[in-house]
């Protein structure tokens, strides 16, 4: 089992979790006693790191469970790093499709490198054909009027910290390793709540200049709305593939369709998903 892909080892640890096996601290043990020096030697820099906090794990169990680590949805792009934006780039984890279902150790890497290049260099061959390009006053005027809306409420007891811890939970306990349309439909109403919350909360600080409290409250802004896109998203994809798990009355059924790709998109503040067939070489989706 430890020589399983990562997805199928979370959901085997997720389901001794829900089976009421956990330890003291939620997690399930992890036993290495048993492998020879030898092996520890590919994993060097966790094996130091747990020797660093008092844990030794030739002779000692750690206690662990599953935990996001990568995203493999994102900005779609093309062969060259363009989005649908002329003039943006995308590259590495922000980008979706390049690792398609699921994500093998190790190419988190790659990605970065090899298509940070081909970003880089396409970005600039555009700046060198384009002149410069200003940023529309009337947008910058609305956002503007909207952050100061936002710093004349009148400050209210409810926090920002308290309603990220919710989203974490939300995102944990019904979008997160193993998944069904029921706990996907659960999440929409309560990320529809945690965003009402949001908007009634007011700011004790309420400078624009380094302003802790407000950079808070937009990054929640922003947690929620790709909290809703990846539970949007997920729940048109009614059957497992790679990485993403739905339990139904056929937990072992797989999506066999051909291969498509689920598109979200915010129009007039509403998210949209749709599944369009995966687009060939050189094709670029304009919305």
């Amino acid at each position: 089992m430890e020589r399983s892909s990562r997805d199928l080892l979370a959901r085997c640890i997720y389901s001794e979790l829900k089976a009421g096996m956990a330890g003291a601290h939620g997690g399930v043990f992890l036993d290495a006693r048993h492998l020879a020096d030898s092996e520890f030697a590919s994993f060097g820099h966790e094996y130091e790191l747990c020797l660093e906090r008092g844990l030794n794990l030739k002779n000692e169990t750690a206690e662990v469970a599953p935990s996001a680590h990568y995203c493999m949805g994102g900005i779609r792009i093309d062969e060259k790093c363009r989005t649908t934006i002329p003039g943006l780039y995308a590259a590495g984890e922000v980008t979706g499709g390049v690792m398609g279902a699921n994500r093998l150790n190790g190419n988190g890497l790659a990605d970065i490198l090899a298509f940070g290049a081909i970003a880089g260099a396409e970005a600039a061959r555009f700046a060198s054909r384009v002149e410069q390009v200003g940023i529309g006053k009337d947008l910058i005027e609305v956002e503007d009027d909207r952050l100061q809306g936002l710093l004349d409420r009148p400050p209210t007891s409810s926090r920002v910290s308290a309603l990220r811890q919710g989203l974490r939970e939300i995102m944990w306990n019904h979008v997160g390793v193993v998944r069904s349309e029921e706990s996907l439909s659960r999440a929409a109403g309560l990320l529809q709540g945690l965003e009402d919350d949001l908007s009634a909360i007011g700011l004790a600080q309420k400078s624009w200049v380094c302003n802790p409290e407000l950079a808070a409250y937009l990054e929640a802004e922003n947690m929620i709305l790709v909290g809703q896109a990846v539970a949007r998203s997920a729940s048109v994809r009614k059957a497992s593939l790679g990485a993403h798990h739905m339990q139904s009355a056929c937990s072992e059924e797989r999506d066999t369709d051909l291969p498509y790709n689920v598109l979200i998109r915010l129009h007039k503040g509403t998210l949209k998903a749709e599944a369009q067939p995966a687009v060939g070489e050189g094709s670029v989706v304009q919305w």
